[in-house]
């Protein structure tokens, strides 16, 4: 079963978890985190993002359509999102 994650990347995470876990019992996941693009990188990149997200609804908007985009073209059959 092929298992697309959206969440942190970060060790120990509770996406990483979910990840070995399935890996572990030989089901191709991947993890897909929003903020693991070259803007949201960086000493200001973070914040610079935060604002224009917050501010601008057309980059928001745009933004998330490019990362469905990407779910969708690891064609995945789960999905599973978590909160940040």
């Amino acid at each position: 079963m092929k298992i697309v994650i959206i969440g942190s990347k970060a060790i120990d995470s509770l996406e990483w978890n979910i990840n070995e876990a399935f890996n572990f019992r030989g089901e191709k996941c991947s993890i897909l985190d929003v903020l693991d693009r070259p803007l949201a990188k960086g000493k200001y990149g973070n914040q610079i993002d935060f604002l224009l997200r917050r501010y601008s609804s057309n980059y928001d908007e745009k933004l998330f359509k490019r990362f469905a985009l990407k779910v969708c073209k690891e064609q995945p059959e789960l999905i599973i999102c978590t909160y940040r």
